[in-house]
Parts: structure tokens; C-alpha cells; sequence
């Protein structure tokens, strides 16, 4: 049990297991290239309130099930708050996120090594030890104004349930090769949309879509295969990658 090893001990193995899920760098190029040319969902950019959502989502069972690998996503009351406030709402993704879950495929798994390490807001990511890896999955939508895609975030746990993380919504020309994402108010590189805002009442909005830099340094990382922001990279396209974005 992770419980009974040392912290490097965890660290080491929880990489392991993210090496193992992100596969090859040709497996990694492969998966990139399946997501850049997969069609787009065609939606409306329809808005709606957080207790419509919510239904949505509990008439599902709370539950979503991802067809590209059989994963069964839970969705708890407090990542739906997440959920809702970073994705969102008037591109149409949140009204249509089952769909963009269950038809999302796998592109990369990064490990949590983050237990007690300061966010930039000051405050301290929490004691996670039961999370094996974080599993990113990218589906794409289409609505009147534009063409985006949509990154989910699952935590897969020792305990065996796999709960919703968080999502980011992006414009696709991050996909491009030095592309630096739709930017229209000015955002500076690096302050990424990590869709993830539980000490933050910032919320998200389709005329303020700041670059998802995780999910382009993805595409990036695949398409040159070299480092982008690991010192360790594996660029040896037979060995397994060691890509943490």
C-alpha cells in the first residue's frame, strides 16, 4: 500500500504510473494526432444555470463512462461547483457534458506530487496520498462562434473509484504548431486556464478564454518530441515518456 512507503518512495512509483499510462513518445504522437483531427461536436452556445446543470448531471447517476477507455468518472456535488465554473457555461459545454466526456479521448496522465506544496495563491495543495495519477482526456466542440477543446481531468485513486477533477475549455489553435492560444484580453504567457478554481471566485467565460497551456504543451511535446517542461524527458520514441505539462 502507498500508505506504508516513503515519500520518494510514493513519488517514484506514482511516476511509474504515469510513464506507464502516457506510453511511448510514438504512442503520445499518435494519440495527439487522433485528438487534432477527430471531429468536432456541433452544439449551441446555450447558457445555463448551476441547479439546470446540476440536474443534468444527476440524471445521469452522477456518473459519466468515457468510450475510448472504459473509464467510469463519478462526479461529486463539490467538483460540479469546479465544473461549472471553469468551463464555461454560454460556449454550450456545460448543457452538453456528458456527451463531451463519454466521447473524449485519453491523451496524457500526470502523477500528484504536489501533497503540501504551496499553490500561487499561498495556499497548500492537500494530502492526496490515495491518487495514483491524474488521467487528461480532450474532446472537441463546435458551436456559432467558434471551434474549441474541451480537457477533462480524472483522479484515478487506489481505492479503485476515479472521480471528476476539473475540465478546461480552449480554443483549438492551440493545437498549432507555436501557437500560443486564443488570447483576446491580453493574458500573458504562462497564466494558464488550468480549469480548476476551489480558492477562486474568478469565474470562466467564453469571452475570456485564456490558453490552455497544459493541453498545448501536449500537442508541442508530441509533435517535436523534445523537452518542453521536464529536465528527464524521455525522447527515445521506444521508451516510455515522462511528460508531467
Amino acid at each position: 500500500m502507498l500508505s506504508k512507503t516513503s515519500p520518494d518512495e510514493r513519488r517514484l512509483l506514482k511516476e511509474s504510473i504515469s510513464k506507464e499510462s502516457n506510453g511511448t513518445l510514438a504512442e503520445l504522437a499518435e494519440r495527439a494526432k487522433d485528438i487534432e483531427s477527430m471531429p468536432a461536436l456541433k452544439i449551441k452556445a446555450e447558457p445555463i444555470s448551476m441547479p439546470d446543470f446540476e440536474n443534468i448531471i444527476h440524471g445521469n447517476g452522477d456518473e459519466a463512462t468515457i468510450a475510448d477507455d472504459g473509464m467510469r468518472v463519478l462526479f461529486s456535488n463539490k467538483s460540479l461547483n469546479k465544473l461549472y465554473n471553469s468551463i464555461a457555461s454560454e460556449t454550450g459545454a456545460a448543457k452538453n457534458l456528458v456527451g463531451l466526456i463519454c466521447g473524449s479521448k485519453y491523451a496524457y496522465s500526470q502523477p500528484h506530487n504536489n501533497t503540501g506544496k504551496l499553490r500561487e495563491d499561498g495556499t497548500k495543495h492537500p494530502n492526496r496520498e490515495n491518487i495514483l495519477e491524474y488521467r487528461n482526456y480532450v474532446n472537441k466542440f463546435e458551436n456559432e462562434n467558434g471551434t474549441y477543446y474541451c480537457r477533462f481531468i480524472v483522479m484515478r485513486s487506489t481505492d479503485g473509484i476515479n472521480k471528476s477533477h476539473g475540465a478546461v475549455v480552449s480554443d483549438v489553435s492551440i493545437s498549432k504548431e507555436n501557437a500560443t492560444g486564443n488570447n483576446p484580453n491580453g493574458v500573458k504567457s504562462g497564466e494558464a486556464f488550468h480549469g480548476s478554481f476551489p480558492h477562486s471566485t474568478w469565474r470562466a467565460s467564453a469571452s475570456m478564454l485564456k490558453p490552455d497551456t497544459k493541453l498545448q504543451n501536449f500537442f508541442n511535446y508530441a509533435k517535436k518530441g523534445i523537452k518542453i517542461s521536464d529536465e528527464n524527458v524521455y525522447l527515445n520514441s521506444n521508451k516510455k515518456c515522462k511528460f508531467f505539462p
